[in-house]
């Protein structure tokens, strides 16, 4: 008799699982909606959808990091701008940012929701499937206000400004190089979380720079990235995430 009740609360425990990752869902959809996106974010979850229900074997972990799929692309590749690029990126750091994201250390819109109906069990398989994606060069959506206003040797010039504070610094400002810590070629270093920002959409690297030095975001270890942001100009954000996404 102990066995079928403790095969029925099993039972409940997965329907109520599956519940609230479907109540995430319509949530986030209902927000997509207000903010036009609703029509690009269900056809790539709807996608995915599909492409896995071809599969009878799935990948188990393809499926639990199906959640993420709707705005992050099926394979991590997303083409929304506002949206972080998860192909390629160190498994350790997206566990990191996931778990922040879940125990409130780090908060966003849309983020905090989602990472609400993930279980801590499910991080690192999302996180795995994610980092072994293979990152593809994406054609800009959106064109780059920052640089359309420059003449075609003025823009070389901007990008040339972010790759020397990106390597180098600015030792007058005492601003570390970006370089010592996300590594010459933006592909990060995974023992230490810090993560892949080469090939990253310039809007949202923007959008996290500023979220660093207005203090929206803070989980930073010893605030290290607070602490430098703070030194950067408004122009010197926008050099290094333009170089950034420059990168292959």
């Amino acid at each position: 008799m102990a066995v079928f009740q403790l095969i029925n609360l099993m039972a409940l425990m997965i329907k109520l699982r599956m519940f609230i990752i479907f109540t995430a869902l319509l949530l986030q959809g209902f927000a997509a909606i207000a903010s036009n996106e609703f029509n690009g974010r269900w056809y790539a979850f709807a996608k995915v959808k599909t492409d896995l229900n071809m599969k009878p074997g799935m990948n188990t972990k393809r499926a639990k990091a199906i959640i993420c799929t709707g705005c992050h692309g099926a394979d991590g590749n997303n083409d929304n701008p506002d949206y972080p690029r998860l192909a390629g990126q160190h498994k350790s750091y997206l566990i990191k940012q996931l778990t922040d994201f879940k125990k409130g250390y780090r908060k966003e819109e849309h983020m905090t929701a989602m990472a609400g109906a993930i279980s801590y069990n499910d991080i690192p398989d999302i996180a795995h499937y994610f980092s072994v994606q293979k990152i593809k060069r994406l054609a800009p959506v959106k064109k780059n206000k920052d640089l359309d206003k420059y003449s075609s040797i003025k823009k070389s010039l901007f990008l040339k400004e972010g790759k020397k504070l990106y390597q180098y610094g600015n030792t007058k400002k005492s601003i570390t190089a970006c370089a010592s810590c996300h590594g010459i070629n933006g592909r990060g270093l995974a023992s230490q979380q810090y993560p892949v920002l080469a090939g990253q959409h310039k809007a949202y690297l923007l959008k996290a720079l500023r979220a660093f030095r207005f203090g929206k975001r803070y989980n930073d270890k010893n605030s290290l990235m607070r602490n430098i942001v703070l030194k950067l100009t408004n122009d010197d954000i926008k050099a290094l995430a333009s170089y950034l996404a420059s990168l292959e």
